[in-house]
């Protein structure tokens, strides 16, 4: 996949990466499809000047649906061209939205689009769909598709390739890169095979296990080549979390013994921090039952028993 990709780009002059997941804007984390785009860029940036933009951070006003209102098509007219050459040096943006909203800032992309051999979009998908900033982003681009069907002038994106990256959990990525790709060709790009690519975790739909969810980061970078910013310490945060004293936690779901008297437990492990920190997940968490094995490590440490545990198969 990212080699195909990678080498695809190679020996282009410009290119566009237009990322489009997001993470709450106080946390440090950036998203696994918005690290990849960086992380590509870093990988051709002595070859091809690649630009990363991240839609989020942008202040674009949503399409206002001009293309069906009920004085006809009127996306894209010569009227709607934004007026300030410094964003539209080509003249090539027409759009209503950006004239009524003038802190509007589509300009950005459409400037950087204009100016590059090579656009590719990263899209995270929710719930079987593109997320909400791609599909805003894409709406409001539709005038370029709408200047040669409609109108019925030049193609502005006929020299351009376009493609997408389309990253999932479990389901539908393929569903949403075939449909976003049928898109770029109704718009007028190129669009090679190579420069699209989707990744998701299972095929399961059906797995929602927070296991499934912890390890997918650990998948996506073997499957991407890449080293995801602060996975270490993020994954020990969502362990410790979610499955507290993880060792145990992850066992069988079956706590047979119940802890009658924690005060007596706690008399007996004083000073075996390891064993403590069993008995503390089996009372908050696990409501005083325990497994065998968790069992097992609380009667060896009230027998004194120091040997090695048994390896479990």
């Amino acid at each position: 996949m990212r080699q195909e990709f990678v080498e695809y780009l190679r020996g282009k002059n410009r290119v566009l990466f237009l990322t489009t997941s997001n993470r709450w804007e106080g946390d440090d984390e950036l998203p696994k499809s918005t690290q990849l785009a960086y992380d590509i860029a870093k990988e051709l940036e002595e070859e091809t000047t690649v630009e990363v933009m991240e839609i989020p951070k942008l202040k674009i006003h949503p399409c206002e649906g001009n293309v069906s209102t009920l004085r006809g098509n009127t996306c894209g007219l010569k009227e709607s061209m934004l007026k300030d050459s410094s964003k539209n040096p080509t003249g090539y943006h027409r759009c209503w939205a950006s004239i009524n909203n003038p802190d509007d800032e589509l300009w950005k992309v459409s400037k950087s689009l204009f100016e590059s051999d090579a656009v590719v979009f990263f899209i995270s998908v929710r719930w079987g769909q593109a997320n909400g900033y791609y599909q805003h982003l894409i709406e409001r681009l539709n005038w370029i598709e709408n200047r040669t069907t409609t109108l019925l002038e030049n193609n502005i994106v006929s020299n351009i390739d376009a493609g997408c990256v389309v990253i999932g959990q479990n389901w539908r990525t393929s569903d949403v890169l075939n449909v976003q790709k049928d898109v770029y060709r109704f718009y007028g790009f190129r669009v090679p095979d190579e420069l699209s690519f989707n990744w998701q975790y299972t095929t399961d739909v059906n797995d929602e296990t927070e296991a499934s969810y912890l390890d997918a980061p650990r998948a996506f970078e073997r499957a991407m080549s890449l080293k995801l910013k602060g996975i270490v310490e993020k994954v020990k945060e969502g362990l410790r979390r979610f499955f507290g004293f993880n060792e145990f936690l992850n066992e069988a779901e079956k706590f047979p013994h119940e802890i009658k008297s924690e005060t007596f437990w706690r008399q007996v492990l004083k000073g075996n921090d390891y064993a403590l920190k069993v008995l503390d997940t089996v009372m908050k968490k696990q409501k005083g039952f325990a497994s065998d094995r968790q069992m097992e490590v609380l009667d060896r440490a009230r027998r004194g028993d120091k040997s090695p545990y048994l390896t479990k198969n």
